[in-house]
């Protein structure tokens, strides 16, 4: 017979190994819980918006079908609506998808796009006839119309429209984005016909900037062009210095890297111009745009971050090549979005800037830091 010490031993021993299957336990027990089950499966499918979180219903509901339906037919449109998949669909899959009138347009996470519905036999893909002829249909969870409330910007909804947005008549400057499978003129008419006065657009990135009444913002919404709408961004303003160690700039610029960014060219958008003839661009830094030249301490220190040779640290105060830059061997571009009028003229200064950036100077890296 075993001493109690030894029992007690024994016992001790055993405890962990018994903990240890309960643990285990426990875990095929939840795993097979058919709540938990459910709860993975809506994490699998949960759509996380600007405005909301939800998880899709499967299928499509049936007055959804009839206004699709009415639409596609009757009126001849190309409806845009939120659809999501099973899995997400492959290259092959998504040539099929479109033979069946689905053309994907902004994926939005978790098996789901925007996308635009040209054929009606797309929204009956829960009909078993229709799906065996056209098998990509079977990737199809659901179908949804794309809310109004989803269109408008939380900041609109919930803080309002600050006064930097604001027009003299007492109108708001918007910034208005559109399905990109939709012609830029056809927006524009529509926009007018609500009352809209166009000031600007840029087709690289399907947004117009208008002038509208505020009560108007609903109305624009609920047109099936629409994707999304915000307010102008407000005036620019200086960020805190940044340093060398916050960029982690040694791990790119050390071996086995030995990255510098040589021919590499960033476009530095900002409010005001870099500084050109600055030491520590060693004539790298150019400016770009139409506006009148404006260095400034910004963008200066901005363009430093991004591509400064550090040759001026020690005259600084620092040590040497204490404030080189992340790339020191890149082409640095600047922009200055400020137009010297309303934040809608800015807004549209620099959306021109960047559309010239991309399609004529043909930068390689947008920085936005005003």
């Amino acid at each position: 017979m075993k001493s109690k010490s030894q029992l007690e031993i024994h016992i001790s021993r055993c405890k962990p190994i018994k903990n240890s299957w309960f643990f285990v336990l426990l875990l095929y027990l939840l795993a097979h819980n058919p709540l938990y089950a459910q709860v993975k499966g809506e994490e699998k499918f949960s759509i996380k918006l600007k405005t909301r979180e939800f998880v899709p219903e499967v299928g499509i509901k049936s007055e959804t079908l009839s206004k699709l339906q009415h639409q596609i037919v009757a009126e001849k449109k190309y409806p845009h609506v939120m659809i999501q998949f099973t899995e997400i669909p492959t290259s092959y899959e998504r040539e099929l998808l479109v033979t069946s009138g689905i053309k994907l347009l902004n994926y939005i996470g978790n098996n789901t796009w925007y996308a635009s519905i040209s054929d009606s036999i797309a929204i009956h893909f829960q009909n078993t006839g229709i799906t065996k002829k056209y098998p990509a249909l079977n990737l199809v969870r659901s179908i949804e119309e794309i809310p109004v409330e989803d269109k408008i910007s939380p900041q609109i909804r919930e803080k309002g429209i600050g006064d930097w947005a604001r027009t003299p008549d007492g109108k708001v400057n918007l910034v208005v984005s559109y399905f990109k499978d939709v012609d830029i003129d056809i927006v524009k008419t529509r926009l007018q016909t609500l009352g809209a006065k166009i000031l600007g657009g840029v087709k690289v990135v399907n947004n117009l900037t208008i002038t509208i009444e505020e009560q108007k913002i609903t109305d624009i919404a609920a047109e099936d062009i629409i994707m999304w709408i915000e307010v102008v961004p407000p005036p620019g303003g200086p960020e805190s210095n940044r340093i060398r160690a916050h960029v982690q700039a040694d791990m790119a610029q050390n071996a086995p890297l030995n990255l510098t960014g040589n021919n590499v060219t960033v476009g530095v958008f900002e409010w005001n111009h870099i500084l050109q003839n600055h030491a520590d661009f060693s004539g790298r830094a150019v400016r770009k745009d139409a506006t009148a030249y404006d260095p400034g301490h910004h963008p200066t220190m901005v363009a430093g971050i991004i591509g400064g040779n550090g040759s001026q640290s020690n005259a600084n105060g620092g040590t040497a090549n204490q404030w080189k830059g992340m790339a020191p061997g890149t082409n640095l571009y600047s922009y200055n979005a400020n137009s010297g009028g309303t934040t809608a003229d800015d807004y549209l200064d620099f959306s021109n800037d960047l559309e010239t950036a991309i399609g004529t100077d043909n930068i390689d890296i947008a920085n936005n830091s005003w």
